[in-house]
């Protein structure tokens, strides 16, 4: 970090960020990265467990207000290659090759029909792009097409260390049950709701679950590359500590270490 500030490159790196964290979330944002300095100073002048335990509370804090997204760019801005270590990211070959870029300052992503998928499905790759089938009725096709329209929303666009966010998110999505969940029930109610009405918005709910995306108490999925530790499991590990009729609490969550099969490049979501 030192580094990149010498240069002036970690300063206008602060400013992106910075202006970004105003637009999204308002002034909370100074809070945040008070909360982030905080942890800062507290792991380096750590002494005792209970001063790393402070120094987690307040990066717990900091990731509530300005998103693990950003505090991630925050702590690993000057980091020489973010985009080819492991580092907790997927590795290159599981995410696919990044699509040509497409005028602008954001990735344009695609939409192409496909007469080799099933009927009602679709897919979308880790980088935006979308395809959906050419089987099945008027609506089955138009929820397949919301369903992934939803994926590609919540894929990164803009060019702005696109990469490292896009690895990033993918790695969320395969390593965690809890992510897939919110992701998938997501994107199957807002289609579900959208084609076929609001009596639809349970299917929704239940569909990551009673189609094998994840499992409540146990890691994994019907895909081979999915893991972690159950949706119920990693939930209960964001309670980490509190107090309940004056009895104080701690719950501590470790991920399964579950290694990551490979994969054919052509990775995407469903």
């Amino acid at each position: 970090m030192g580094v990149t500030h010498a240069l002036g490159i970690g300063e206008i790196i602060d400013i992106i960020i910075l202006a970004v964290g105003i637009v999204a979330i308002g002034f909370a944002v100074f809070t945040g990265l008070d909360y982030l300095y905080d942890f800062a100073v507290g792991v380096y002048r750590a002494k005792t467990t209970h001063d790393l335990d402070k120094a987690a509370d307040d990066l717990a804090k900091a990731i509530s207000i300005l998103g693990i997204q950003t505090v991630l760019a925050i702590l690993f801005r000057g980091a020489k290659s973010p985009r080819t270590g492991n580092g907790g990211r997927i590795p290159r070959e599981l995410l696919g090759d990044a699509p040509p870029k497409t005028p602008g300052i954001r990735y344009k992503p695609t939409v192409k029909e496909s007469p080799e998928l099933p009927a009602g499905e679709g897919e979308t790759s880790f980088w935006g792009n979308i395809i959906v089938t050419t089987h099945g009725s008027v609506s089955e096709r138009a929820a397949a097409l919301l369903h992934e329209r939803v994926h590609q929303f919540l894929t990164p666009k803009l060019y702005i260390l696109r990469e490292y966010r896009v690895s990033n998110r993918a790695a969320s999505y395969m390593r965690s049950s809890l992510y897939r969940y919110i992701e998938e029930a997501l994107a199957e109610t807002v289609a579900q709701v959208g084609v076929y009405g609001f009596r639809q918005f349970f299917t929704g709910i239940r569909f990551p679950v009673q189609s094998g995306y994840m499992f409540l108490t146990k890691g994994g999925g019907y895909h081979p590359n999915f893991t972690g530790s159950g949706a119920i499991t990693e939930a209960a590990g964001l309670l980490f500590n509190g107090t309940v009729s004056g009895i104080a609490f701690e719950l501590r969550f470790q991920p399964a270490n579950v290694p990551v099969r490979e994969i054919p490049a052509e990775n995407s979501m469903r």
